[in-house]
């Protein structure tokens, strides 16, 4: 499976429960419909398209792994611990591509999107084991999956969450956008 061929399931899935939802939904319709489609779109691949799939998926949580990301989401939410901020990596790169490049590239930028009205609530639990549980299903042994090796710490460098003249000046769009802390909690 390629990086395309990834993005493309997650954005189609995305699309699929976003039609299937109409005008009017909550944030856990979105999440809940989002789960079932992409649990059907990953169910007819090949074990190890679903295998590659996974690896993808990790590797990308890895990618977004990262203090300036962290901070991002402490501040939306009000604190943001080890498990919470996995949920929100997850729940990240079900947005799709370009949404998941900006928050790497610029954690800032999530301002105007973190105020769409189509998001799950981004510390749901679940969407990191779609896939795992689709393959528990197809009886895909883990032993048979490839992870990659996960780091120890965050990429780049720590800073104070509570801080907020620190958090203002990495974070000026999200700070505006939000000026309290916590407003998405």
């Amino acid at each position: 499976m390629t990086e395309d061929q990834f993005w493309k399931l997650i954005e189609t899935s995305r699309a699929a429960a976003l039609e299937g939802l109409g005008e009017s939904f909550s944030e856990d319709d979105l999440f809940d419909a989002h789960l079932a489609s992409l649990e059907t779109e990953l169910s007819k691949l090949s074990h190890a398209a679903l295998g590659e799939f996974i690896t993808l998926f990790q590797q990308k949580k890895i990618e977004a792994y990262r203090w300036d990301l962290w901070g991002a989401a402490y501040w939306l939410f009000g604190g943001c611990g080890d498990d919470s901020f996995s949920d929100f990596r997850s729940n990240l790169i079900s947005l799709g591509r370009s949404v998941f490049e900006i928050a790497i590239n610029d954690p800032d930028q999530l301002a105007p999107t973190m105020k769409r009205k189509d998001l799950p609530y981004m510390l749901s639990e679940g969407f990191q084991d779609v896939a795992f549980d689709v393959a528990e299903e197809l009886g895909v042994s883990e032993l048979d999956l490839e992870f990659p090796p996960y780091p120890s710490d965050p990429a780049g460098e720590e800073f104070d969450f509570d801080d907020d003249d620190e958090m203002a000046r990495l974070y000026p769009q999200l700070v505006a956008a939000f000026p309290d802390s916590g407003e998405l909690g």
